[in-house]
C-alpha cells in the first residue's frame, strides 16, 4: 500500500496530525506493507525542540511507522530542514535516500523496494478482430432505424 500526503506550509499541524491519524486508522496495516511519503512541512529534527513535531512522531510511531529519510531535504545558507518523508511498517530491506541535485527548493527522496508480485491466474476477455469484416459491419450499421433509437432513448430521458 502506498500513499503520498502533502501538508502546506502554512497549514495548522496540530490539526493535519489529527487528520492524518485519521487516515492511518482507516489504513489496515496488519495486512499490508505500507509506504507513506510527501511532502509534511513538518522537521523531523526539531522532533525534541517543538512539542507539536513530537506529537507528531509520536504518532507515527503507535501506528509502527518509522521514517526512513533523517537527513535533511531542504538546505539553504542558513538552515536544514527534514521535512520531506518517507515512512514505512515494515522491516524488509529497502534502500532510500536524499539525491543531491539542485533541481527545487527541496531535495528529492527515494525508496526502493524489491517486491515479488504474485502472478495472478484470471481469464483474459478480448475481442477477436483478426476476422473483422468492416463491410458486414457497416452493412449492419446502416440497416439499424436510427430514428427509433432516437425516439426510445428521448422517452427515458424526460
Amino acid at each position: 500500500m502506498i500513499r503520498c500526503v502533502y501538508e502546506h506550509p502554512s497549514a495548522n499541524s496540530e490539526e493535519f496530525t489529527l487528520k492524518f491519524e485519521e487516515l492511518l486508522k482507516e489504513m489496515n496495516f496488519n495486512r499490508y506493507d505500507a509506504y507513506i511519503l510527501g511532502d509534511m512541512n513538518i522537521d523531523l529534527l526539531k522532533h525534541h525542540t517543538h512539542h507539536q513535531t513530537g506529537r507528531y512522531l509520536d504518532m507515527l510511531y503507535s501506528h509502527d511507522l518509522l521514517p526512513v529519510i533523517t537527513k535533511p531535504t531542504r538546505i539553504t545558507n542558513h538552515t536544514a530542514a527534514l521535512i520531506d518523508h518517507i515512512y514505512t511498517n515494515t522491516v524488509k530491506s529497502l534502500v532510500s535516500g536524499i539525491l543531491t541535485v539542485d533541481i527545487s527548493d527541496h531535495l528529492p527522496v527515494f525508496c526502493m523496494v524489491d517486491i515479488k508480485l504474485k502472478k495472478q491466474n484470471h481469464q483474459m476477455c478480448f475481442r477477436d478482430y483478426s476476422t473483422f469484416n468492416t463491410d458486414s459491419y457497416f452493412h449492419d450499421v446502416y440497416a439499424i432505424d436510427w430514428n427509433a433509437v432516437t425516439w426510445q432513448s428521448s422517452l427515458y430521458m424526460k
